[in-house]
């Protein structure tokens, strides 16, 4: 079957005509009750995409403090939050029914800013950036720490990310730390930004080792954007200015050649990857912008306006706005399949669906 099938996404670039045609010219789907069952979900994801008619299934409950980072991975659900602990929701087959685990570490120790769970090895870890200047790295078939990273300057970290057997950090003190999670061993230490760096990240599109898994981008206070060649990381290959505020979020994309950056100043940027240069800006929130991420040829974006807005890349404009899910400013959000989960300063976390049927919302705090 093609990737798109078993994957369960829709490439980014096609809508469901072109998807049709796809499928009236395959072999693959050619009287086969499969492919049209797939051709009808993808379909029926597409229009409650593009209607914003996702269905809140769950309120997750359990934080005192703000949630400030989530991070989804097949069943399981990891959050971070102000209040100094990480939470390990676990799915089960009923998406209305969620587990919790709290990871503890006894010298933890402030306010857990990311969480990001790595598929690298056998197991899935779950790394962790916190205020205390130490990123962990926890087993999560043993709910345990197996390894911890201390920033250089002893500055909070900011923010996380991960691609293959590497991590990167972002610090307070403006510094992106390279590790790696097998020799748990800091390879490299980046120079560049002049104030605290908010946003790391990597392609998370690319599945093998190539040229392009060696670019990662970050940003933060001081409002620029910097693309990192990883092969000769002593200085950035590429500066990108044009936001008036902290870079919150962004989110890379090397084969669309496309970098998308979060701002505070109310606005997410589009830059071209090759020049550096600005193709859209989209304006839309009222409130600083805290969480950007790519849904096919769509983009996610949500923050202090307490709104989910659903955009168009390709006609580059909003397509929908969710409201109503939070009593407080959103902080961060996730998407995993037709999955979405955004964390609040209200300490909770929205669950919502977008090819489930209607249910009530509940809470949980097992």
């Amino acid at each position: 079957w093609p990737s798109w099938v078993v994957d369960g996404e829709i490439p980014w670039n096609w809508r469901c005509k072109e998807i049709d045609e796809f499928m009236k010219e395959s072999p693959l789907f050619v009287g086969k009750k499969l492919g049209k069952d797939v051709f009808s979900q993808l379909c029926l994801s597409d229009s409650a995409w593009n209607s914003g008619q996702g269905k809140l299934v769950k309120k997750l409950a359990g934080h005192s403090k703000a949630v400030m980072s989530i991070d989804m991975y097949e069943n399981v659900l990891a959050s971070g939050s102000a209040d100094g602990t990480i939470k390990v929701w676990t799915i089960n087959s009923d998406v209305n029914q969620y587990q919790s685990q709290d990871l503890k570490d006894e010298s933890m120790n402030g306010s857990v800013n990311a969480v990001k769970i790595s598929d690298h090895g056998v197991h899935p870890l779950l790394l962790s950036a916190s205020d205390d200047a130490i990123v962990r790295i926890w087993n999560l078939a043993r709910f345990e720490v197996q390894g911890k990273y201390t920033a250089p300057t002893k500055a909070a970290f900011k923010c996380i990310s991960s691609k293959f057997d590497q991590i990167a950090s972002g610090s307070e003190s403006g510094l992106v730390c390279l590790w790696n999670i097998e020799t748990q061993k800091m390879i490299n230490v980046m120079k560049g930004h002049r104030k605290g760096v908010w946003a790391v990240g990597y392609d998370t599109s690319i599945r093998c080792c190539d040229d392009s898994a060696n670019i990662l981008i970050s940003g933060g206070d001081d409002h620029d954007c910097r693309l990192w060649d990883l092969r000769s990381p002593s200085e950035s290959a590429m500066l990108l200015k044009a936001h008036q505020n902290t870079i919150s979020s962004l989110q890379l994309h090397v084969q669309r050649n496309i970098i998308m950056t979060a701002s505070s100043d109310l606005t997410i940027k589009q830059w071209d990857l090759r020049t550096g240069e600005v193709v859209h800006t989209y304006s839309g929130h009222t409130r600083p912008v805290m969480s950007v991420q790519f849904y096919g040829d769509r983009m996610i974006s949500t923050g202090f306006d307490m709104n989910v807005k659903i955009w168009s890349i390709q006609q580059k404009k909003e397509i929908h706005s969710i409201a109503d899910l939070h009593s407080q400013p959103i902080r961060c959000l996730k998407l995993q399949g037709d999955v979405m989960a955004c964390g609040s300063y209200d300490a909770t976390i929205s669950i919502l669906n977008f090819l489930s049927a209607e249910r009530p919302p509940s809470s949980s705090n097992s």
